[in-house]
């Protein structure tokens, strides 16, 4: 309702500023809005069904048993409310591993899958549980180890060296990610033990190492060339273990995958609504004039403070980047083109599109797959965490690419 109403404000005031078509445009976005909301839920419903189908394959087999296992150690302290043995530990074993390898058309439908799983836990079925919020930041604040499409971005803007942000993007992404979970830890009133401690250690101890191989130009370059093949093939050998597995095991694989695709298509079904209700909202933000008023107060702000100014080009994409990743995408590649693809300001906005999430959506979607309407703090703190993680990113930027 907020968008709504700060839509109407600023477009009130543009109409009385002389602008008399600011509520024509406002009218067309939100029609072209709800027609894209269905367009990429129709578009989502594929993705859904193939791997949901999947992922019902590999829960009768066994194999997601075996991987909610190997990260119920850090599961088990993040979500103390969930039983280890229950199947969302399994979903979100595998939400996590698609998004660190940048499998994002694996790790929707695992993630809507895990919303049910913990919903099936949740004693008030209208509020987001505990459980269900840290869940959403780790989507919010996803590690991303192979960010491929920024590599495919930078490449297609003509960079030397595509993979020349890969390093900014990991450590953006682990130092956003071990922000928001302290703090959703801190928020939630849970305690921060020594495995934790260990893995915070771990995080330190990796990001020395590709700081290392960044600094050594054949890996650096080898890691670029093979990084897209990995992700491939490593997609296409996944879905060829969990096949192979569940025949050893004497699973009905097709009857197995049906099923789940059905499940895929009812979630697809439950999400339109949800889509088509956020992205109107976002329609009347942006073509109100609001977005653009939010810039220009931005950057006057930055200019009387005497910050630097040389990421201020990037801005479009960091405003952008939680309301919309197509929106942010479009920003992205406008900003290379507009003030050069190896600029510190089009490096800036890569990282950032690469380490940071959609918030909107994220929570939207999620929330919406399981019927939720009231997602407590899930929201606010999802959007805090992910400024926060912009400005990690920028600083990051300012560290790797000095002046």
């Amino acid at each position: 309702m907020s968008f709504f109403v700060l839509g109407a404000l600023c477009a009130s005031w543009h109409f009385f500023q002389g602008d008399e078509q600011v509520f024509a445009r406002i009218d067309a976005a939100m029609m072209q809005a709800s027609q894209s909301a269905i367009s990429t839920g129709l578009s989502l419903a594929g993705t859904l069904c193939l791997w949901m189908g999947f992922f019902e394959i590999a829960e009768r087999s066994g194999a997601m048993q075996g991987l909610a296992r190997i990260m119920s150690p850090l599961l088990r302290r993040l979500l103390p409310d969930v039983p280890v043995e229950h199947p969302a530990m399994s979903a979100i074993s595998m939400n996590l591993a698609a998004n660190m390898l940048g499998l994002d058309q694996a790790a929707t439908p695992f993630g809507l899958r895990a919303m049910q799983e913990l919903q099936q836990l949740n004693e008030r079925a209208e509020v987001a549980s505990r459980s269900q919020i840290m869940f959403l930041m780790l989507n919010c604040n996803a590690l991303t180890l192979l960010p491929l499409s920024i590599f495919a971005y930078r490449a297609a803007a003509g960079a030397h060296d595509p993979a020349l942000v890969f390093l900014p993007i990991v450590i953006s992404s682990l130092l956003g990610l071990s922000w928001a979970i302290a703090l959703t830890l801190f928020v939630q009133g849970q305690r921060i033990d020594r495995l934790l401690l260990g893995i915070a250690l771990g995080v330190v101890a990796m990001m020395a190492c590709l700081a290392w191989i960044d600094r050594q130009a054949a890996w650096s370059a080898r890691l670029a060339h093979g990084s897209s093949l990995f992700g491939n093939a490593l997609l296409l050998g996944l879905m060829v273990a969990l096949l192979l597995s569940a025949q050893r095991r004497q699973v009905e694989v097709y009857d197995s995958f049906i099923v789940g695709a059905g499940r895929g298509l009812q979630t697809t079904l439950r999400l339109l609504p949800y889509l088509v209700g956020m992205w109107v909202a976002l329609a009347v933000f942006r073509a109100s004039g609001f977005f653009d008023l939010l810039l220009s107060l931005l950057q006057g702000a930055l200019q009387w403070m005497h910050v630097s100014q040389r990421f201020v080009p990037a801005l479009p994409v960091i405003l952008m980047k939680p309301f919309s990743g197509g929106g942010a995408r479009v920003l992205l590649l406008e900003t290379l083109q507009r003030v050069g693809v190896d600029s510190f300001a089009g490096r800036v906005a890569a990282v950032v599109q690469g380490s940071t999430e959609t918030i909107f959506y994220v929570v939207t979607v999620y929330l919406g797959s399981v019927g939720i309407r009231r997602g407590s703090y899930a929201l606010s703190l999802g959007l805090f965490t992910e400024a926060c993680g912009a400005l990690l990113a920028v600083l990051v930027c300012y560290v790797v690419f000095p002046a």
